[in-house]
């Protein structure tokens, strides 16, 4: 199994064992204000955070790229602020299309965010099928790709729409798609919570220490 981590922060890096190799994330002051206007926001926000939204995107990417580039099978790709349950890895060796194996179930439509009890939908352990009229996995912290085929296939999709969104939002629409139907139960990735409440999407997700995967 080959383990990608996006990484922006040196310091977060410490937690990471040999097992786990390291993809530099594009850094957002490297970001140009032209980029910007190929992009859409869903909320108002200062140039810096928008710039750290496209720069989070731009290294998915990368890390997607990197599969393509080097052949890679099987491989599970994580935020530097997640960690991996390396002892159930064996979980994930038969899948063969993209697997959601950490995130946040929500409802399918954002306005319905403060009333939706995710508690409520019905999981299995093992593979889940992704039902986008009942929710959608948000988030971008980890992941399974099993081929470069199908990270050639995220690659040429996204932008789904004209515009290009937030990483984990095109991650949505391609549920909505059918292009990614599946997340793996229980959670391999969690967020590693003393890194993932000092990032900078911290706050608009409303993230506290009580959060749970799925």
């Amino acid at each position: 199994m080959n383990i990608l981590v996006v990484s922006a922060y040196e310091q977060r890096r410490k937690k990471y064992t040999d097992e786990y190799e390291i993809i530099s994330a594009v850094w957002w002051e490297d970001i140009k204000d032209e980029e910007l206007k190929t992009y859409h926001f869903y909320w108002n926000a200062r140039d810096e955070h928008k710039k750290k939204v496209v720069a989070c995107s731009k290294s998915h990417k990368k890390a997607i790229q990197h599969i393509i580039d080097n052949d890679l099978k099987n491989t599970i790709i994580i935020e530097d602020d997640a960690i991996l349950d390396l002892s159930r890895l064996d979980e994930l060796k038969d899948y063969d299309d993209f697997t959601f194996i950490g995130g946040d179930i929500r409802p399918p439509l954002v306005k319905d965010d403060k009333t939706f009890n995710k508690s409520m939908i019905k999981k299995s352990n093992g593979l889940n099928v992704i039902d986008t009229d009942t929710f959608r996995i948000l988030g971008a912290f980890g992941y399974f790709i099993p081929n470069k085929k199908i990270a050639q296939m995220i690659i040429d999709t996204i932008p789904v729409n004209n515009k290009e969104k937030a990483i984990d939002v095109e991650f949505t629409k391609l549920q909505k798609k059918g292009s990614i139907k599946y997340f793996h139960y229980p959670p391999i990735s969690t967020l590693y919570m003393p890194d993932a409440l000092t990032g900078f999407n911290a706050k608009l997700m409303n993230l506290k220490d009580n959060f749970s995967e799925y």
